[in-house]
């Protein structure tokens, strides 16, 4: 075993030959454990992957007409790899012997789950290219980043043609946020409070690396978060962060609002975009769940407005020292109606099961914004 941080390396055996054979070294969180044989047999269910000490730590069994697999080792983190979108676990690793056959079996136990058959996936081990994008993905108990909207966002990114990359609040706080690791920073939506909490006293490390010649994309919550003051629901909150001197006040209730349980809820909502650096794209159908218009501010400019509320700014850019920053408070990730941004939710128009689904793309929009903006 070597430890690193809160994730350690072990080396596991796989048992079950419906899943293959040999050994495999992966990852396991201090909050990892095993399954007791005891539990085990008097299911029913057969042992997949044993520890070291002949512990099963994957097993699996029949539910019904279904199929059900529960493991406690991190087999989707590559170590040494961005193939995961991810970063800091290879910060925390150092490492990773086999990374392939890691999703390997994971693919076969996603397989067998799905149609109960284990066959072996062929895996791309080759980097992607592009610049690094660190997407915030951290979510606490005041929530910040909203996993929800996290899928979308790596693969509108993509789209762009770069690379994103989750990090946390913990690398922040541990100076990995730099231009010599990443081109830009995207603070997804969620809920702004979370991360004023969680990057309370550690607000300079954000600044210092958009002044430095980062990109710097608020999305929502994200853009909420970079504005001096806040306006929402009839209340004022001032924030810490002052990366935008400007006000940002919503929801946007005409647009969508709050449901008899006061939960926000999104539809889709004209947007018109015309700037001279990002492009003239006219009209464009996004999703809206939150997000506010900005009060007019020294320095900014205004790249697309809302349709639906008195042409007020949905999209303003500005530059911050050698830095680039972009925020937005429609949910430009999001193809309404469409698989290929990762999410199913959206397909639906809030609490119905009747269709949504967008006419217009979107992510021509977010790869505008990178290409022609964010990434200098």
């Amino acid at each position: 075993m070597v430890g690193v941080g809160k994730i350690y390396l072990y080396t596991f055996d796989i048992v079950d030959p419906t899943f293959g054979s040999g050994s495999q070294e992966d990852y396991m969180s201090t909050g990892g454990g095993y399954f007791p044989w005891s539990g085990v047999s008097a299911s029913g269910a057969t042992a997949v992957v044993e520890n070291y000490y002949g512990n099963p730590v994957a097993v699996r069994d029949d539910y019904g007409a279904g199929r059900v697999i529960l493991t406690s080792i991190e087999l989707s983190l590559l170590g040494n790899s961005l193939l995961d979108w991810t970063i800091w676990d290879n910060w925390e690793m150092g490492g990773h012997p086999d990374s392939e056959g890691a999703w390997q079996l994971l693919g076969r136990m996603i397989d067998w789950a799905a149609g109960g058959i284990a066959s072996e996936p062929n895996i791309a081990t080759s980097n992607p290219s592009g610049a690094y994008v660190a997407v915030i993905s951290t979510h606490t108990g005041d929530v910040g980043a909203s996993p929800k909207l996290i899928p979308a966002i790596g693969r509108a990114i993509e789209y762009a043609g770069h690379i994103p990359l989750a990090i946390r609040f913990k690398d922040v706080e541990n100076n990995e946020l730099t231009i010599s690791n990443f081109d830009a920073v995207v603070f997804p939506g969620g809920y702004t409070y979370g991360y004023k909490t969680g990057l309370s006293g550690h607000e300079s490390k954000v600044l210092n690396f958009v002044s430095s010649g980062g990109g710097y994309l608020g999305i929502c919550a994200g853009s909420y978060y970079a504005a001096d003051f806040i306006f929402w629901d009839g209340s004022w909150y001032d924030y810490p962060l002052n990366l935008f001197g400007g006000c940002y006040i919503g929801p946007i209730t005409t647009i969508a609002g709050l449901d008899g349980n006061n939960n926000l809820t999104y539809a889709l909502t004209p947007i018109s975009i015309s700037d001279p650096v990002i492009g003239y794209l006219g009209t464009q159908q996004q999703l809206y769940y939150g997000g506010g218009y900005k009060w007019p501010y020294a320095g900014q400019t205004t790249l697309a407005t809302y349709n639906d509320y008195y042409g007020t700014p949905d999209v303003i850019r500005f530059a911050y020292g050698a830095g680039h920053v972009r925020l937005v408070g429609t949910h430009t990730e999001a193809l309404a109606g469409s698989n290929e941004d990762w999410l199913y939710w959206d397909n639906y128009e809030y609490d119905s099961n009747s269709p949504l689904s967008n006419p217009d793309n979107p992510w021509e929009f977010v790869d505008a914004v990178f290409n022609n903006w964010l990434i200098d």
